[in-house]
């Protein structure tokens, strides 16, 4: 009889457990691996610092990493029915679908929190809000290059990273290196520091 691994949620942890299993039941028949995720490609979040800075290849489509052997499902996870092993999906056109399993992984990851709006600044918490942080740091740089007076030039050029975590620190080395090569190719000079439109990242 078919056995049914269903791994559910696409980030690393799935992408890493989904990897796992192939190795572990290559060859083997009646194994079917299925993995839901809400969308069809997997985020690196991990590199979102990079889009703050250029446009960077952060979505990568489930189909690079997995041949026909993996059976992916574009769906979110609505209900889970442990003694029937059934679990009930909703697909993007809202239609409801039940999903039997023999073994059940859940890799749903955390749930980001992002600053309160009052606090000013920019959360790195997605793609939106990357290209968010890139599009105000290319606009700042503008500003700064047609600014007559040195002060403001040097509030433009100034960016405040609030979390020192790993995300954090590699966040600030990123926007060092990315806002002195804009800066320059603008004519004007990076300068590190704090000011109010700061780009957030917690963590």
């Amino acid at each position: 009889m078919e056995q049914r691994l269903v791994v559910v949620g696409g980030g690393y942890a799935g992408l890493n457990l989904v990897s796992s299993l192939q190795k572990q039941f290559a060859g083997e028949k009646g194994v079917r691996i299925t993995l839901i995720d809400k969308e069809a490609y997997h985020l690196r979040k991990v590199l979102l610092f990079q889009g703050a800075v250029e446009d960077a290849p952060l979505k990568v489509p489930f189909s690079t990493y997995f041949d026909n052997t993996v059976e992916v499902i574009k769906a979110e996870l609505s209900g889970v029915e442990p003694k029937q092993k059934l679990i009930e999906l909703k697909r993007p056109d809202g239609q409801r679908k039940a999903l039997h399993y023999d073994r059940l992984i859940l890799c749903l990851g955390s749930k980001v929190v992002s600053s309160a709006p009052e606090l000013g600044g920019i959360s790195l918490t997605d793609t939106d809000s990357s290209t968010r942080i890139r599009l105000q740091l290319e606009q700042n740089v503008r500003d700064a290059r047609l600014s007559s007076q040195e002060s403001e030039r040097k509030r433009l050029l100034s960016v405040a990273v609030v979390g020192g975590g790993i995300t954090g620190i590699e966040t600030a080395s990123e926007l060092v290196c990315g806002l002195r090569r804009k800066a320059s190719a603008a004519g004007k000079g990076a300068q590190r520091g704090r000011r109010p439109h700061s780009a957030r990242r917690k963590g």
